[in-house]
């Protein structure tokens, strides 16, 4: 991998103790899929974040059953840094809940446009790779 490309990796603050570890766990499951390859494909998202990815810029990003309530998304728009924070720290553009419900892909719920809903949430850097610019 090519070390001036890289990324950096928070997890939200207050998180209770259960979710702390599922976030963990998680962070370390992304870290190892994306670390396996030369090329720096990031899992879930590929190279650019394109529009089957479920890290662009400003989207919900992705949550599974495994992680309960917590969503892996991308918290910049000019670095890669990328956050494991509660759903519940975003909203719609206008203001309105998002439907948890429906479809999971990065094209429906996954790359749905979101703001946050008090401003980002408090985090604390979990893993930096390399250079996070760009």
């Amino acid at each position: 991998m090519d070390i001036d490309k890289g990324f950096q990796l928070e997890i939200q603050k207050d998180l209770s103790e259960i979710d702390m570890k599922k976030a963990i766990n998680f962070a370390n499951n992304w870290i190892s899929k994306t670390m396996s390859n030369d090329n720096l494909t990031y899992h879930l998202g590929g190279r650019s974040g394109g529009w089957h990815s479920y890290l662009r810029c400003n989207r919900f990003g992705y949550m599974n059953k495994n992680i309960a309530q917590l969503v892996f998304r991308r918290i910049s728009t000019k670095r890669r840094v990328f956050g494991i924070v509660r759903a519940d720290t975003m909203v719609k553009p206008d203001i309105s809940e998002i439907n948890l419900k429906q479809c999971m892909c990065p094209i429906h719920r996954g790359g749905e446009r979101v703001v946050w809903r008090n401003g980002k949430p408090k985090t604390f850097v979990y893993a930096t790779v390399g250079s996070i610019k760009g």
